[in-house]
C-alpha cells in the first residue's frame, strides 16, 4: 500500500516548510495533490521522491527554473541521459563563470603588482590608487594581502 501524507507530514519528512510545498505546487514542480473526504491535501510517495530531487538539485546550485525544465523532460519522468545533459550544461556555464572570474582576478593581480612596484621608493600614490579613485587605501591593503599570501 502506497504511503499518503498531509502537507505537514510531507513537510516534516522532506525538511521543507509547508508553504514551500504550496509554492512548488503553484510553480508546477509538484502535482496538485488529491483531497481527502475532509478536504485535506493528500500527497503520495512519488511527491516525496520528487521533493527529494528538487531539494538535492537546489543544493547543487540548480535554479527552480532549471529544475522545472528537468522535471518536464520526458513527461516528468527524468531519464538519466536527460539529467546528465542538464548537468553538462550547468557545468559549462560554471566553467565560463570560472574563466571570467580568473580573468578578473588576473587583472586585479596585475593592478596590485603595478601598485607595489610604484610604492615606497617611488611615488606615494601608486597606480592602483590612482586607477580606483577613492578606494586606493582599501585596494592597496588588499593588494598587500594578495602579494603576501
Amino acid at each position: 500500500m502506497a504511503m499518503k501524507y498531509t502537507r505537514g507530514e510531507l513537510a516534516r519528512r522532506t525538511g521543507l516548510h509547508s508553504e514551500t510545498l504550496r509554492y512548488y505546487e503553484q510553480l508546477g514542480l509538484i502535482p496538485a495533490p488529491a483531497r481527502s473526504e475532509s478536504g485535506y491535501r493528500i500527497y503520495g510517495e512519488e511527491t516525496e521522491i520528487r521533493l527529494g530531487f528538487i531539494r538535492d538539485a537546489k543544493a547543487h546550485g540548480f535554479s527552480l527554473k532549471e529544475i522545472a525544465k528537468a522535471l518536464s523532460l520526458s513527461g516528468g519522468s527524468l531519464t538519466l541521459e536527460d539529467f546528465e545533459a542538464l548537468i553538462a550544461r550547468k557545468k559549462e556555464r560554471l566553467d565560463r563563470q570560472i574563466d571570467a572570474l580568473r580573468a578578473e582576478h588576473d587583472r586585479l593581480s596585475a593592478l596590485c603588482l603595478a601598485d607595489s612596484r610604484s610604492g615606497a621608493g617611488h611615488r606615494r600614490d601608486g597606480t592602483a590608487r590612482r586607477t580606483v579613485a577613492g578606494q586606493g587605501a582599501v585596494l592597496t591593503s588588499a593588494c598587500r594581502a594578495d602579494i603576501a599570501g
